[in-house]
């Protein structure tokens, strides 16, 4: 019985430690895209891009991200909405 126990118990805490490193790589790239977004944001403010522009690689970032694709249609580019003000 403690055999068993000690064995789930190790399958237990690998399977943890490889969600964790996987956690941490999502963690990074979903950085990574708030990073390019926000830069393509004050692109857009300054008048730079135009909006179909902003919409187009605001969703080539997401899809390169892996963000967008089957089932996880609430990150794709929608009607560009004004900032909100704080």
């Amino acid at each position: 019985m403690t055999q068993i126990r000690k064995l789930v118990s190790d399958k237990l805490k690998k399977s943890l430690g490889e969600r964790e490193s996987m956690l941490k790589a999502k963690s990074q790239q979903l950085l990574e895209v708030a990073r390019k977004t926000e830069k393509l944001e004050e692109r857009l403010m300054n008048e730079e891009i135009e909006a179909s522009t902003f919409k187009k690689l605001v969703s080539k970032i997401l899809l390169r991200k892996g963000i967008v694709g089957k089932g996880n249609k609430q990150f794709e580019a929608g009607p560009i909405r004004p900032m909100e003000t704080i």
